[in-house]
């Protein structure tokens, strides 16, 4: 993902999932080569919640989503920004 503007804060909201899930977002370099820094794991919040990954991302950052489950499975979420 690509932040054009300032962001307060990235989250997500996990509308879907069998086991449970985890979540962290990573910041990039401007070329998307690296990660430099990346928010600690959380448990996501079921059904329907949004929790927060990652707050303060300045204006031109890129941004990965890493997620992982306890088993395998296909989950569905949403994120905003």
């Amino acid at each position: 993902m690509y932040e054009s503007a300032y962001c307060s804060s990235i989250h997500i909201k996990l509308t879907s999932a069998l086991y449970r899930t985890y979540a962290r977002s990573c910041l990039e370099t401007p070329d998307g080569q690296a990660i430099t820094n990346c928010s600690n794991w959380i448990l996501l919040s079921y059904p329907n919640t949004y929790d927060t990954l990652s707050t303060g991302v300045p204006a031109g950052t890129r941004w990965v989503l890493e997620m992982y489950s306890t088993g395998p499975e296909t989950a569905r979420y949403y994120f905003a920004y």
